[in-house]
């Protein structure tokens, strides 16, 4: 039975930053109250009953909250040591790792928000396209003789709840409908949709991670990589140093997929060929990775086994926080 609490970043990813590993505590810095805590990693980055849906009983579902916990969340740290061991990785563990970092893109609220969005814009949009024809006075006439000859008690039902219905629809009434200050179409995609939706894409975009190339990054001594609450992601460093996040997805080859692994190693996926490349990098490099993993926008932790960093790189959110024991 899945626990009420669904974590979107998993725990056996976040002990890979922890300070305290008996307590297992992280240093947190919560971009809302502009505090950072000393924080055990099972009280942040989770949502009550996240990924529970509707079985075709319609009855409340953990299956997929049951498969992440079991099938995939306990291999993490089996491919970690993988990674760290520094030897050639296998395609079995870069493919079960590209699965990995997919699902983490993917699993967050804020990109279960954006795929419900965008499901919503374009449901909004067929609507209006259907509306867009009703303008025409013979398609508003016959739309409005099949609802009063296929459903009539719901015609009747709506001619005395609202006085001011005459039984047809004018071109004003149909205006206002699509008016983009005045919408008046309610769209709900659906929880199951969204979730569903949105595991379908994992298998596609871990593809794309495997045919590109792999830069692992191994922190020097005295350097650590930081997290956040959306480790996994997206972005296209320009000359001038601006960071894009999202730039053109994950399919343009000019783009990196970022995903610090742990304190001490990160993996960076980029250019239109599969290769391997592991090694210690400079401060400067993981300086610019800690940079890109605090920029991204919509943040609320940022995560790291030292307080002075997620000190340092808070900045990039917001004005230097207070300290909280």
């Amino acid at each position: 039975m899945a626990t009420k609490q669904a974590h979107f970043v998993p725990q056996t990813y976040l002990r890979g930053f922890l300070f305290d590993e008996k307590k297992e505590k992280v240093y947190a810095y919560n971009s809302r109250s502009k505090l950072i805590t000393p924080t055990r990693i099972d009280k942040i980055c989770s949502q009550n009953y996240l990924y529970r849906v509707k079985d075709k009983d319609d009855n409340d579902s953990d299956e997929i909250e049951e498969t992440l916990a079991k099938d995939i969340e306990p291999k993490y740290q089996g491919w970690l040591d993988a990674v760290r061991s520094g030897k050639w990785l296998d395609n079995s563990t870069i493919a079960d790792i590209s699965v990995f970092i997919a699902l983490q893109h993917l699993r967050v609220p804020s990109t279960m928000a954006f795929f419900e969005e965008m499901g919503v814009n374009a449901l909004r949009n067929a609507a209006k396209d259907e509306l867009l024809k009703l303008l025409d006075d013979d398609a508003r006439k016959a739309m409005m003789d099949e609802f009063k000859r296929d459903d009539p008690a719901r015609f009747e039902k709506l001619l005395k709840e609202n006085p001011d219905f005459t039984g047809e629809l004018s071109k004003q009434d149909i205006q206002d409908m699509i008016d983009e200050n005045n919408m008046k179409l309610t769209v709900d995609i659906g929880k199951n949709n969204v979730i569903r939706g949105i595991f379908e894409q994992v298998l596609p975009i871990a593809d794309t991670f495997i045919r590109r190339g792999w830069h692992i990054m191994f922190a020097p001594d005295g350097y650590e990589f930081i997290t956040s609450d959306m480790p996994a992601f997206v972005a296209k460093r320009m000359p001038d140093g601006v960071i894009h996040f999202s730039f053109g997805g994950f399919g343009r080859l000019d783009s990196e997929i970022v995903f610090p692994m742990a304190k001490d190693v990160c993996i960076v996926i980029n250019g239109p060929e599969y290769f391997q490349k592991a090694g210690v990098v400079t401060p400067a490099a993981v300086d610019i990775i800690n940079r890109m993993v605090s920029s991204r926008p919509n943040l609320q932790y940022l995560i790291s086994a030292q307080q002075s960093l997620v000190e340092r790189y808070s900045r990039y959110l917001s004005s230097p926080p207070q300290m909280q024991e």
